[in-house]
């Protein structure tokens, strides 16, 4: 109902279902019979998640879940191109950490998305690790909730159709977090020749993604991100023109 309230163009509410007031009320509701408005869109299924994770004041309706659970085969009929959309707008809702501690839109998300299992590790986070987040794209994000030492991240990226720079971003995170990294991989010199390889913004999320997953020293890792965001990158004093000359 909160999602069809309209406005014309002199700023006229039209509200035919009372979505103002459940909107109000925090009250996430099916127009109808919710089977019936289902199974004219199967993605509606994440439409109320996302909106229930932003919205809601008031715990689910029993009957609604049980209605979605029924009907989630029906994703299938539903191109993977608009789940990863609507997944996007899920994830960006401010209030998507919620889900760890709503258990029926957690488990529904889980459902239709079983390879980002790591959902625990944007639960009850501090305020630097929120920050962090909140400046992330949606490729870190999802490689926060894939990456193991599973062939789960391999397999959503086959399954869905991202773009080429995110599954690089993926790829190159999943790389060096799959398995415990060595010791001497978060060196100053080591991280200099990711640096010039990969580029700055690589290496930061590189730097962001080991601070949001350790709890000790983390200091260490803070100050390596301030290092190299100040890192002046070396320029060959030399380029091609002077060489023909």
């Amino acid at each position: 109902t909160i999602n069809a309230i309209y406005s014309d163009i002199g700023g006229n509410l039209f509200d035919p279902f009372n979505g103002k007031k459940d909107l109000n009320n925090g009250l996430i509701e099916f127009i109808g019979d919710p089977a019936t408005r289902i199974q004219e869109d199967y993605l509606r299924i994440l439409r109320y998640i996302r909106f229930f994770l932003g919205y809601s004041k008031n715990q689910h309706n029993k009957n609604t879940v049980k209605i979605i659970k029924q009907n989630l085969s029906g994703l299938k009929k539903v191109s993977k191109e608009r789940q990863l959309q609507e997944l996007k707008k899920i994830i960006f809702t401010e209030n998507f950490n919620k889900i760890n501690s709503d258990k029926d839109s957690k488990e529904i998300f889980l459902l239709i998305f079983p390879e980002l299992k790591h959902l625990n590790k944007i639960n009850k986070l501090d305020n630097l690790s929120i920050n962090i987040l909140k400046k992330k794209s949606f490729a870190f994000i999802l490689s926060l909730l894939l990456i193991d030492k599973t062939d789960d991240c391999d397999y959503f990226i086959y399954k869905y159709n991202l773009s080429n720079k995110e599954k690089d971003k993926i790829n190159l995170l999943n790389s060096i977090f799959s398995e415990d990294p060595k010791k001497d991989f978060f060196s100053k010199e080591n991280l200099s020749k990711i640096l010039l390889k990969n580029g700055r913004e690589n290496l930061i999320d590189i730097l962001d993604y080991k601070i949001l997953i350790t709890k000790k020293n983390r200091e260490y890792f803070i100050d390596l991100k301030k290092y190299f965001i100040d890192f002046e990158i070396p320029v060959m004093p030399i380029n091609a023109k002077e060489l023909i000359d």
